[in-house]
């Protein structure tokens, strides 16, 4: 019998079996003897500390937060102030600052400066003074982000004569002034302004605002200069929402339950998907040289969109405002715009889906219903064409010696139904492509 037999019996002669388990699990502890000793040298660092001087090996606290915290000793206050902030540099709050009756909440003299809020609160105590403040021309490239600034006699923030400036992610609300007010070349973006007693937000020249919300300011609540873009903001119950001054591009933009006009505009201005609604005059009011493509205008008091000379208004809606739908004046196109449910007698005046008071305008391609007139063309010189009108009170008003392709009066025709491939055939026939129809 082998040895190996033997021990799994159990019944190895002579004590061998014994033996051979003593030799086995002394060589299993010299193992892991060997493997433990060897972990414990494998990890030990040198006993000897290298050549040169001891440095330190964590960062510094000014490597940690390399910005600058506004505080009584980093940017201490002056007589108008609570805090100056004098030098360029990057700056932070790091807990709420309540003002002091007849200073400045954060005063800058300085350009290149950049402030956090973190979140926090710039409160006012009243007074006629203004929460964070840039207040000489020659200051430009400020930042001013992320906080909460209100309750200041003055305004919120105001960098009027600066240049370059950023506001973003602020609310400012309950301010005796403005809530936001920024110079030339600004961008203003992501802001909540409310219920200050001047101006929501008001900008000069060349700015941007985008997806700001302007709402109960006593006065505009955006303003813009020359040459500026304003998209996806909302202007609700100011006395006038979106002020605009030349060559501006307003895209996405809403106005609501203003006292006055929804936007307005100094000339050549381009609205693209705006709304005017519910305003207590009309909608848009607009001067020479804009264009209006898809926007929408309801329920205003007023007109939907009144424009001056030289405008184009196209595929645009204008439903249930109190005068005309469109109102224009000279040398305008007004092209395939829906018309319906105005001017139903503000005033004892009953008004026009499409309403031109000058001559040289081109009117086509739209759909006038359940006005108090359909077309209505004030004076001659206007070309009239392939437009349809319907359950008007009066479906044509139109002064002599203007130019029309005819109208066509189908009122009193009928069809029968049609239901699956079609095949009928129709009553409605001109000859003319250029016809406008009565339906």
């Amino acid at each position: 019998m082998s040895v190996d037999s033997y021990e799994a019996s159990g019944s190895l002669p002579g004590g061998i079996g014994a033996d051979r388990r003593a030799l086995l699990a002394g060589l299993g502890g010299l193992a892991a003897g060997a493997l433990f000793a060897g972990s414990r040298t494998a990890h030990a660092g040198p006993l000897n500390p290298p050549p040169g001087p001891i440095a330190p090996t964590g960062k510094t606290l000014t490597e940690v937060e390399p910005r600058i915290a506004i505080n009584a000793t980093n940017t201490p206050g002056t007589a108008d102030a609570t805090y100056r902030i004098s030098q360029p540099g990057s700056y932070y709050l790091s807990g709420n600052l309540v003002g002091q009756p007849d200073k400045y909440g954060i005063l800058i003299e300085s350009s290149d400066v950049s402030i956090d809020l973190g979140g926090f609160a710039v409160l006012g105590v009243g007074g006629i003074f203004t929460g964070i403040a840039a207040n000489s021309g020659q200051y430009r490239n400020i930042i001013v982000r992320n906080g909460i600034v209100r309750n200041w006699g003055g305004s919120g923030v105001q960098f009027i004569t600066g240049h370059n400036a950023l506001v973003e992610h602020i609310i400012t609300a309950d301010n005796g002034d403005r809530g936001i007010s920024v110079g030339t070349c600004a961008i203003v973006r992501h802001c909540i302004v409310q219920a200050n007693g001047n101006i929501g937000i008001e900008c000069s020249h060349s700015c941007i605002v985008e997806a700001c919300t302007v709402r109960d300011n006593g006065n505009i609540g955006l303003q813009v200069g020359t040459d500026s873009v304003v998209t996806n903001c909302t202007a609700v119950n100011n006395a006038l929402g979106i002020a605009l001054g030349v060559r501006c591009i307003v895209r996405d933009c809403t106005a609501q339950l203003h006292k006055f006009y929804g936007f307005s505009s100094s000339g050549n201005t381009r609205f693209e998907h705006c709304t005017a609604e519910g305003s207590g005059s009309s909608g848009f009011l607009v001067q020479s040289g804009c264009s209006f493509i898809g926007c929408s205008a309801r329920n205003n008091t007023a007109d939907g969109i009144r424009a001056t000379d030289n405008c184009l208004i196209a595929s645009c809606l204008s439903v249930s405002n109190g005068v005309d739908g469109i109102r224009a004046t000279n040398r305008c196109i007004i092209r395939g715009n829906v018309c319906s449910l105005n001017g139903t007698g503000s005033g004892g005046t009953a008004g026009a889906g499409i309403h031109t008071a000058g001559i040289d305008n081109r009117i086509e391609d739209n759909n006038c219903t359940g006005n108090g007139r359909g077309i209505d063309c004030d004076t001659f010189g206007s070309i009239i064409v392939r437009n349809s009108c319907s359950g008007n009170t009066t479906n044509w008003d139109l002064a002599a010696d203007n130019r029309h392709g005819g109208i066509v009066n189908v009122t009193a025709l009928s069809n029968p139904a049609v239901v699956g491939l079609g095949g009928a055939t129709s009553a409605l026939v001109s000859e003319n492509p250029w016809a406008n129809f009565s339906y």
